[in-house]
């Protein structure tokens, strides 16, 4: 293996993202048998969007996004999830599907009209920018302004983006012991890559 080192000030800030705590727990693992990375996931389809703010009009709708959709271990204190380390699955926890705990924290039904979206989700106590993000006219990246690694779960993007914009990824992906059903998950890109200094 080589040692390398990348200054503070040289990191590629706002563009590598894990997309789900899933990813990031089991990043060091993953790759801890070099050159052969160690991991039972492979995502076999991605989809990146971006908060609009040119004019695109092709591949644009209103989104919402969710921090909890398909986490094990939940950080809004009204959705449950087993708490132990699972892979992405919209089912894990109960936010927006019944689960072991408990009946369905969100109603899909309820934020299907996007205008309705702020006051169904603060009435029960979500707060915007961090439990959720409502994205009108959000746009859908090309395949040839980002990249994915499907086994570790991480996409880089070709260019930085502002902090302020949102970047929910839905993706599909399968488990490599092939009783698992390939799944759609969706959820919100959750935290960088940590830096290497």
């Amino acid at each position: 293996m080589t040692e390398f080192k990348i200054r503070a000030d040289q990191y590629e800030e706002n563009r590598h993202f894990f997309l789900a705590q899933y990813f990031r727990d089991r990043y060091d693992d993953a790759l801890s048998t070099l050159p052969t990375i160690s991991s039972s996931i492979n995502i076999t389809r991605m989809e990146v969007w971006v908060t609009n703010v040119g004019a695109a009009t092709e591949d644009n709708r209103n989104i919402v996004a969710f921090a909890d959709l398909g986490e094990y271990d939940p950080h809004h204190n009204s959705v449950s999830g087993p708490g132990t380390s699972a892979p992405p699955d919209n089912r894990i926890n109960n936010l927006i599907f019944s689960g072991p705990n408990g009946g369905t924290v969100v109603n899909p039904d309820d934020i299907r009209v996007i205008s309705n979206v702020n006051s169904t989700l603060g009435g029960l106590d979500f707060s915007s920018g961090s439990d959720y993000e409502n994205v009108e006219n959000a746009r859908r990246l090309r395949s040839n302004e980002y990249t994915f690694n499907p086994s570790l779960g991480f996409i880089s993007l070709n260019r930085t983006i502002s902090p302020t914009r949102s970047l929910p990824s839905p993706s599909s992906m399968r488990s490599s012991d092939r009783k698992s059903p390939t799944r759609w998950v969706s959820f919100q890109v959750i935290s960088a890559l940590p830096t290497a200094l």
